[in-house]
């Protein structure tokens, strides 16, 4: 039987190709040694989620204890860093965090004035959100709009380039108050200095623990 992404993976692979021959994702791991100029790394032993660790803390206010998935995208967001300035989307390659996509955004970011749209929503986080919001403003996914939390932290990232975590109640609609949401936003910036794109990770569980 051949091998077939699901339906967002396909999309996301269509929109933003591989950029060479499939590898896996290059993850900073305890007892690696790390050049920050070319990223080459040692890594001795099985990779897990809980071998997982974030190279150099503080990644925005991204905290140790975040989800494991979260932990992932910030380790990997840090290992496509070219040596000068933030990666852009050219540096991002889907087939490094395949697991990973489901639960992934991409926020295009307009300026003058500012704004921002959603480029591409995961089935993950559409299932979150009650509907996929490719294509469509940021801020129309959010009852407060403007006003979000989601919001004001897309503004901070565009003046100080930096990841954003947050990780709260369900505030973005009426009708999912009982969800515990964490959300990361990344960085990515064409010239290496002015956030063009922004890279999210949204996750949603109920009170019990259950995973939306």
């Amino acid at each position: 039987m051949r091998f077939e992404y699901p339906k967002f993976q396909r999309k996301l692979l269509l929109r933003f190709p591989c950029t060479g021959p499939r590898r896996p994702a290059r993850l900073y791991l305890p007892g690696a040694r790390v050049s920050t100029s070319s990223r080459s790394q040692r890594i001795a032993g099985d990779t897990t989620h809980a071998d997982l660790i974030m190279a150099d803390f503080p990644v925005g206010n991204i905290p140790v204890d975040c989800n494991p998935l979260v932990q992932e995208l910030a380790v990997y967001w840090q290992s496509i860093h070219p040596s000068r300035g933030l990666p852009g989307r050219r540096h991002f390659d889907p087939c490094d965090i395949p697991r990973l996509l489901p639960n992934l955004a991409l926020v295009d970011v307009q300026r003058d004035p500012l704004g921002f749209t959603w480029r591409l929503m995961g089935t993950g986080v559409a299932r979150i959100f009650g509907r996929d919001h490719t294509g469509l403003p940021f801020d129309g996914a959010y009852h407060r709009g403007r006003g979000s939390h989601a919001y004001v932290d897309a503004c901070r990232i565009v003046e100080t380039p930096e990841p954003r975590w947050r990780k709260d109640r369900a505030s973005f609609m009426r009708d999912r108050k009982y969800l515990i949401v964490e959300r990361a936003f990344f960085p990515l910036a064409r010239d290496g200095s002015t956030v063009d794109v922004i890279l999210g990770m949204i996750l949603a569980h109920t009170e019990a623990g259950e995973a939306i």
